[in-house]
């Protein structure tokens, strides 16, 4: 072999390992990409059903939390609901707790209850926003829920963005004053 064939065989080899290094490189960069969209995703989803299942049985909602007729914007909802989600007694308050949903200074979005413990509903490192709305000709005891959380890996110029709407009834109070 001479020294000319050496260099050639040695530059196509390079081109082959940079062309399979790409391909690798793409491959899991989208794995990584696609997977925390999916985190995400998972994590919007279960605040948003945590929401659903706790509002059925609230008896009383904060007046910080309460809606003026004409609609508007929360980023925290405060209310007095059932302990056991699956044991409803709207006349008896004696075995309610207070929550509040909201995100925390660090980021997280949680649900909190009022003998202090939290649970993290979303991660503050998704950057969660949670809005709660009153759509003004809706039903007083009907609100929507809209959580949003932005991912931290980007595939290209994308980044992963989650955002769901919900609708919540409540059963036992009305959410307007």
């Amino acid at each position: 072999m001479t020294l000319a064939e050496l260099i050639v065989v040695f530059a196509l080899m390079c081109i082959l390992l940079l062309s399979v290094y790409s391909v690798y490189l793409i491959f899991f960069t989208s794995i990584n990409y696609d997977t925390e969209r999916y985190l995400i995703s998972g994590q919007v989803s279960y605040a948003l059903s945590d929401m659903k299942v706790r509002c059925l049985s609230a008896s009383v909602i904060a007046g910080d939390s309460r809606f003026d007729s004409e609609g508007e914007s929360l980023e925290v909802l405060n209310f007095n609901g059932e302990n056991d989600i699956y044991n409803i007694t709207p006349d008896d308050l004696s075995d309610n707790e207070d929550y509040s949903y909201y995100v925390r200074e660090n980021g997280d979005l949680i649900m909190e209850e009022g003998s202090g413990k939290t649970e993290v509903l979303v991660e503050g490192k998704y950057k969660p926003e949670v809005s709660f709305q009153y759509t003004k000709g809706n039903e007083p005891n009907f609100i929507t829920v809209t959580v949003r959380a932005t991912g931290t890996k980007s595939f290209g110029k994308d980044v992963p963005e989650v955002e769901k709407t919900e609708g919540i009834r409540f059963w036992f109070t009305d959410a307007v004053r």
